[in-house]
């Protein structure tokens, strides 16, 4: 992160001043200058440059953050048009509740086997939403693991699938009798 590379960089600055201290001498300047510049690019590049795991985590918090903001486009943007389960849930279950609370706790995120992969699969075993019926006002809360599966299409992460452990599908769809 960038107290790594600004650690290092104080490291790298002390050590030229130093140097620059003993001997006074025009390439001792030029060592702090390029210490210096040789920090401040670092923390900018690490600030820019996102890894993978970096971007699955964002896609995943953008979409429990569209969820919790009764967001359908925002969720909807987020997932693949070709995955037609998920956006089907999403289309009809979504005007059934107001989402109160979307959180997945600790994720684990696991790769396919590439080295610039473009497959993932999210999971935790603390998925849990809170919500209020609409039509009958009643709140609940779905607690539960839940597996998300990403894929990256160009330069941006979209959800594919999900597999929860428990079918909630019913239960949801018994409340818009």
């Amino acid at each position: 992160g960038p107290l790594v590379f600004g650690a290092l960089g104080a490291l790298l600055i002390t050590m030229a001043a130093i140097a620059y201290g003993m001997t006074g001498t025009p390439a001792s300047q030029v060592a702090i200058l390029v210490a210096i510049l040789l920090t401040i690019g670092l923390i900018v590049f690490e600030r820019i440059w996102e890894t993978s795991r970096e971007q699955v985590t964002s896609a995943t918090n953008a979409l429990l953050d569209a969820i919790e903001e009764d967001d359908l486009p925002g969720v909807l943007k987020l997932i693949d048009p070709n995955a037609v389960q998920m956006r089907s849930d999403a289309e009809v279950l979504m005007p059934l509740f107001e989402i109160e609370n979307a959180g997945m706790g600790e994720l684990r995120i696991e790769f396919s086997g590439e080295q610039n992969p473009s497959e993932a699969t999210v999971s935790t075993k603390k998925a849990l939403i809170k919500a209020k019926h609409l039509k009958s006002g009643m709140i609940g809360a779905y607690f539960d693991t839940l597996e998300l599966q990403i894929k990256r299409i160009g330069d941006q992460w979209f959800f594919i699938d999900y597999q929860p452990s428990t079918d909630w599908r019913k239960d949801a769809n018994r409340l818009n009798k």
